[in-house]
């Protein structure tokens, strides 16, 4: 089983049924993804600024991460 199937076994076990607790748990899910990918890309933005411009290598090192970091902002990720 998935950690998803599991929870929402123990739910319908332990807790009193709500018929919006499936959307609500996707809604937290949802903001938990967000969350962590708006840390990543932050993290990204702050690691292709340290690279700098100073030289070609630094240039294209930084190039890349900022990449990373705006495909992570679009969703392009697979």
């Amino acid at each position: 089983m998935s950690a998803r199937e599991d929870l929402d076994a123990y739910i319908a076990r332990h807790v009193d049924h709500d018929p919006e607790f499936p959307a609500k748990l996707d809604a937290f899910q949802a903001a938990v993804i967000a969350e962590r990918d708006a840390q990543i890309i932050a993290w990204l933005a702050k690691k292709a600024a340290e690279y700098g411009v100073s030289n070609r290598d630094a240039r294209s090192k930084a190039e890349a991460v900022g990449r990373m970091a705006d495909k992570l902002s679009r969703g392009a990720v697979r």
